[in-house]
């Protein structure tokens, strides 16, 4: 073997090193692009609980027609149904506040949002919500099983 022929072979070595390492940074880097997506996708998320006034929802309304106490012990089925009739619009707003949070689960579930900011954020307010209209849930979902069913495994699996 010639020289020639020896830095030939030692030169296409080093380039396919060479190769392998950017390879290697590329695949780093695009997990950490990957990840700082999930963190944008997710602040965006959770921004929408003030920008659809979902925390007025919370705060305000659902709770004050239902319950005046913060007390977060689970509302019966049949009083939640009376406050339906005699405010009607309730229902809707009792729907769009757990069908936000069943999309947060949703979310975490693909990979689309990080379930430790989902948490620090709010993990407090969807177990209050669940647990107060956790019979509400329960009993919907005797003809419709997969509503907020997300939300009701998610709850079950994280609860103290």
């Amino acid at each position: 073997m010639t020289i020639y022929q020896i830095c030939k072979i030692l030169i296409t070595a080093i380039g396919v090193y060479v190769a392998y390492r950017q390879l290697k940074n590329n695949t780093n880097a695009k997990k950490d692009d990957t990840q700082l997506t999930i963190k944008i996708e997710t602040e965006h998320k959770l921004s929408e609980y003030t920008n659809l006034s979902i925390r007025e929802l919370e705060n305000n309304k659902v709770i004050k027609y239902l319950d005046t106490t913060d007390d977060v012990k689970p509302l019966s089925f049949e009083i939640i149904q009376k406050e339906i009739r005699k405010h009607p619009k309730i229902k809707g707003e009792i729907h769009t506040l757990l069908n936000y949070y069943e999309s947060i689960i949703r979310g975490i579930n693909n990979g689309l949002y990080n379930q430790k900011m989902v948490e620090d954020w709010g993990a407090n307010r969807m177990k209050r919500a669940y647990r107060k209209f956790q019979r509400y849930i329960k009993e919907r979902q005797i003809n419709n099983p997969k509503a907020w069913e997300l939300l009701s495994k998610y709850m079950e699996k994280n609860s103290q």
